[in-house]
């Protein structure tokens, strides 16, 4: 109940920022892979260039090596330096924008017989745009967008195709980018019911762990934590780092679960904690070691008559009565 969401694409604020940093992270470690696998793919079509459209060869050589691929990898190179959701959409939509705009454009300024065959081939980066760089949802609709509009605009300013030729390719290409949008649609569900799974998950996880390090009764650390902090004190590399250590049972706890019951010595046990608590600073332990022992790590570092301090301090907060009632 604490993880709803809101809307389809929109948890809780505090989640969302989560989701968006986890975001921009596995992104950015996949980017280098769709780069160059996309660069390839993108450079590799100057054969198409040259069999399709040879008249404007040069022009798409030009557009495609110096003008596509450095802006490519200095986009690369920013989301790479810092890794965040906003720098990776944006260059996911600069990728699929101006990928279809500079071949697309050129294409169109010159009558070509092929040109049909041609910008069926660009319908490609519909599909790489929405399946492998997969942008937010948002961001998904607004480069099919803007890519069919590119698309479709410069096959009618290029007058190649009749009446009837033009509008079958409308057809194919919005029917395409609708399928495109329903597919971002369902990929980002996706990401998001994967991220709340790992969430809760991890949540659990670290509620396992803390309830594994926690005494159930008085809500201190137990021996296991205990033990824990003893090896990070002893690893931790820290130098001129003094600890006192302070044990103590309750005298007769026995006879007082066995006179007026158990409850009443769980009472009992609970106040002790309490009060051992309140002798603490920060950077201490209190901890129950099982039955009626309990032990506290005081940090002596900066002071080294704290320890006596609060050993005075425990043997009078002790002597005040316990209300067990």
């Amino acid at each position: 109940r604490q993880l709803a969401r809101r809307s389809v694409f929109r948890f809780r604020t505090d989640i969302e920022d989560l989701f968006v940093e986890e975001y921009g992270r596995s992104r950015a470690r996949m980017a280098p892979l769709w780069a160059l696998i996309g660069l390839a793919m993108y450079i590799f079509q100057l054969n198409d260039d040259y069999n399709l459209t040879p008249d404007v060869f040069r022009e798409h050589l030009i557009a495609r090596l110096a003008v596509f691929t450095p802006g490519c990898l200095i986009g690369l190179w920013l989301v790479m330096r810092k890794a965040s959701a906003i720098r990776y959409d944006m260059l996911s939509l600069w990728v699929g924008v101006v990928g279809s705009l500079l071949p697309m454009t050129i294409a169109s300024l010159r009558q070509s017989t092929h040109l049909f065959a041609y910008q069926n081939g660009n319908v490609a980066a519909l599909m790489f745009f929405v399946i492998v760089l997969r942008p937010r949802f948002a961001v998904a609709l607004l480069g099919l967008v803007l890519m069919a509009a590119i698309h479709l605009g410069t096959m009618a300013l290029s007058g190649a195709f009749d009446e009837v030729t033009y509008t079958s390719i409308v057809a194919f290409v919005i029917t395409s980018a609708v399928f495109m949008a329903a597919g971002a649609y369902f990929l980002e569900r996706v990401d998001r019911m994967n991220f709340l799974h790992r969430l809760r998950a991890s949540l659990l996880h670290q509620q396992l762990l803390e309830n594994s390090e926690r005494d159930e009764l008085t809500g201190l650390l137990n021996r296991h934590s205990l033990a824990r902090i003893r090896e990070d004190l002893w690893n931790s590399g820290v130098r001129n780092r003094s600890v006192a250590a302070i044990l103590l049972d309750v005298d007769h706890f026995k006879h007082i679960n066995d006179s007026i019951g158990h409850s009443a010595g769980d009472a009992l046990l609970c106040q002790v904690a309490h009060r051992l608590g309140a002798l603490t600073e920060e950077g201490d332990v209190v901890a129950r070691l099982g039955g009626d022992e309990f032990a506290m790590l005081i940090n002596i570092s900066d002071n080294d008559l704290r320890a006596r301090q609060v050993a005075t301090g425990l043997l009078s907060i002790m002597a005040d009565p316990f209300d067990l009632d």
